[in-house]
């Protein structure tokens, strides 16, 4: 789930990092990937895109720390103004759309495979 906003950056970091080492001690020689957080757009009132870029960098830390895979999700949906695009968010409901969806996919299968 998406905890930022609510909880805070270093507390969900360590349990991100106590998931991958939990992960990586039960399987040693499996491929790990995390998924960096989407960015937001300006009219979301409970999280900002810095606390988004502030995770995610700690994200890539943990990656870089621990030799997992860091898939960046977040620069395929962001717009030229930082936030998330507008093709990208349902703008009735806020979610995001099937575009994004298959945006992601794209991104993932063309980084990882």
């Amino acid at each position: 789930g998406n905890d930022i906003g609510t909880a805070k950056v270093d507390d969900m970091i360590s349990s991100y990092t106590e998931l991958i080492k939990n992960l990586r001690g039960y399987l040693p020689n499996s491929d790990i990937y995390i998924m960096q957080y989407p960015p937001v757009r300006d009219d979301d009132p409970s999280v900002s895109n810095s606390n988004v870029n502030e995770f995610n960098t700690k994200l890539l830390t943990i990656a870089n720390t621990n030799n997992v895979y860091c898939i960046d999700t977040n620069t395929a949906l962001k717009g030229v103004d930082g936030n998330l695009s507008d093709e990208f968010r349902d703008s009735e409901t806020g979610v995001l759309t099937e575009s994004a969806y298959k945006t992601i996919a794209d991104y993932i299968l063309c980084h990882t495979v």
